[in-house]
């Protein structure tokens, strides 16, 4: 840079206009982006009750409740995981735009499948996790509630696709593709739009989620075909750490779930102390069924590097 200087005539003057223009104009989809979850809860909030007055049979207050049960107490739970996991995919956003910057395809691909490859080994555990103790952990948060308890796991599977959506949006925005991140939500946005209403009316407070889901997981498959046509994705190699992450994952999910049914008949399921304490058992063991799974398998080793292997030793696993 300074051989650059030296060589340099000096007369290049970009005005504060114009940094400022051409700010303005980068930083739009990357905010259009940021608030999507966002608009997707407004509309929510802006759809439920009309069509819930003019549906069904339920007083504003009954309406409340169960705007406050998908809406408030089941989302704020889910945001959790899919913070978490999105943080952890996204951080290989640098090293993609300076593989595009560079224009290797070759480390595009490896970037956005090594991307997708870290969020499922998180996503996937979290989600099905989530839903399996959603008992314990809602009363921990909140009180003993039927419906809210089924919310909160009806929700927890919605909360896989946010998540993707989120990585995907990031890793389109992280090759320059911002148009496409744009248009790409906008279509799934609209399909929730088409789908909203008649999924109130059927599914009350179920509704919403599945639409969130439905819109999501269209915007999810026109990202993934875009990616896939520009940059060659390997398919093949994502799809099989996708079925044998499932595959660990509904264990996990088979293992928590059944610490909880069987708690019931120990423990008080509507005291917060004892939820706690089911929920302690149900995760513990739940997450050493799919760690002890990852690490027998190598499969974290692929995803994650070879320095899980001090883990691995640790838990004396072969």
């Amino acid at each position: 840079m300074d051989q650059l200087v030296l060589q340099s005539a000096n007369q290049l003057e970009v005005s504060d206009r114009h940094i400022i223009k051409d700010v303005l104009y980068e930083s739009v989809p990357f905010i259009i982006i940021g608030v999507s979850t966002t608009l997707y809860n407004l509309l929510d909030q802006f759809t439920f009750q009309p069509v819930m007055q003019g549906f069904s049979a339920l007083n504003i207050r009954q309406i409340n409740d169960w705007f406050a049960l998908f809406a408030g107490n089941a989302n704020k739970l889910i945001m959790i995981t899919i913070s978490l996991a999105s943080a952890m995919a996204i951080t290989a956003i640098p090293l993609l735009s300076e593989a595009y910057t560079k224009g290797n395809k070759k480390q595009i691909a490896t970037q956005i499948n090594d991307a997708l490859e870290l969020f499922l080994i998180v996503m996937l555990p979290c989600s099905l996790g989530m839903a399996a103790v959603a008992k314990p952990l809602y009363v921990i948060f909140y009180t003993y509630d039927h419906v809210g308890i089924f919310i909160l796991s009806f929700a927890s599977y919605i909360a896989l696709p946010i998540g993707l959506f989120m990585v995907l949006s990031s890793l389109l925005q992280g090759v320059y593709q911002n148009k496409a991140a744009i248009k790409y939500f906008l279509i799934g946005f609209v399909v929730k739009l088409i789908v909203q209403v008649p999924l109130i009316i059927f599914l009350k407070g179920f509704g919403p989620l599945l639409a969130t889901g439905i819109g999501m997981m269209v915007s999810n498959w026109l990202m993934l075909r875009f990616l896939y046509a520009h940059f060659g994705l390997a398919g093949d190699r994502i799809v099989r750490r996708f079925d044998g992450l499932l595959f660990f994952s509904l264990l996990m999910f088979a293992v928590a779930f059944g610490v909880v049914q069987v708690s019931g008949f120990f423990f008080n399921p509507y005291s917060r102390i004892q939820s706690l304490i089911v929920l302690v058992l149900a995760a513990g063991l739940g997450g050493y069924v799919y760690v002890y799974l990852c690490l027998k398998t190598r499969i974290a080793d692929k995803i994650l590097g070879v320095r899980v292997g001090s883990l691995r030793r640790l838990l004396r696993i072969k």
